[in-house]
């Protein structure tokens, strides 16, 4: 790794790339730089850099470290080292995850610090999250407003169902898993004689048509005899890609569809359960 915003170190006079590795020559042989095509380039887990400007918040500029490629640094913690103003102020203390990086100008972006008064002079160090000691995950639950009935039957089509908002996460949090979950009474139609159930496998999707839970055919039966029952139905999916910052989520059955007409749905809410870290 090279000083601080400056190019790797010389070895008698020869300045290696960025990233470039040295090879030791043996007792009382001088190191020296070796091909990055014979052995491949190591860039390190960590850099530190200063920030030498700072543009529309909060992106920010180190100078020094440019040329890696643009969005090398994404998925980096940038924490904030050392305040400028040696004054401790906020936001040094303070690490997030680089979600941008643009290699000509070495231009960081990042969410927000608490206040976000990043300045010119602060010291950045730049983890990879592999260097990063393994962080301890939380668990939060969001669960929507029920809705009092959902109707099931024969060429519905699409469904509504209850959308989720996802809030109050720490600043910072990184979402690392998230799946839905489904929670109901299921209730017969008593102007049919005889037992009702799904027909087909049925899918709740969440926002982009993204698969949240997956049902197999009749999962769900209730009989002639039998006035209502509940359940709460975890999912087995990731949903993390989708639901990956605060907000309201939007789901749907997939074209639901009964055996009969007379499946309800009824005090139906919808939930995320969500692992993340800080």
């Amino acid at each position: 790794m090279g000083q601080e915003n400056e190019a790797p170190r010389k070895i008698n006079g020869v300045e290696g790339a960025l990233g470039q590795l040295m090879q030791a020559q043996g007792p009382d042989v001088v190191e020296k730089w070796v091909n990055p095509s014979d052995i491949g380039v190591d860039y390190g887990l960590s850099f530190i850099g200063t920030v030498t400007g700072v543009l529309n918040a909060p992106k920010f500029q180190c100078s020094g470290l440019i040329g890696f490629g643009d969005g090398f640094f994404n998925g980096y913690w940038a924490y904030v080292v050392r305040d400028a103003g040696g004054a401790g102020a906020q936001p040094q203390g303070q690490k997030l995850i680089c979600t941008g990086y643009s290699s000509v100008d070495g231009d960081f972006t990042v969410a927000a610090f608490t206040p976000n008064v990043i300045a010119v002079g602060d010291k950045v160090l730049f983890m990879h999250p592999n260097a990063v000691q393994a962080r301890t995950l939380l668990t939060m639950d969001f669960w929507s407003l029920p809705q009092e009935e959902v109707p099931l039957v024969i060429g519905a089509g699409d469904e509504a169902l209850p959308s989720v908002t996802v809030a109050d996460l720490p600043g910072g949090a990184t979402i690392v898993r998230a799946i839905a979950m489904f929670k109901f009474r299921m209730v017969e139609n008593h102007t049919y004689a005889g037992p009702n159930s799904l027909d087909g496998a049925q899918v709740i999707q969440v926002a982009t048509s993204v698969p949240a839970i997956n049902f197999v055919d009749t999962q769900f039966t209730i009989a002639e005899t039998t006035r209502e029952g509940g359940d709460v139905v975890i999912g087995a999916i990731d949903i993390a890609a989708t639901v990956n910052a605060n907000g309201a989520y939007a789901f749907h059955w997939d074209e639901a569809k009964a055996a009969q007409t007379g499946l309800n749905f009824n005090d139906v809410q919808m939930g995320i359960r969500i692992w993340y870290s800080v």
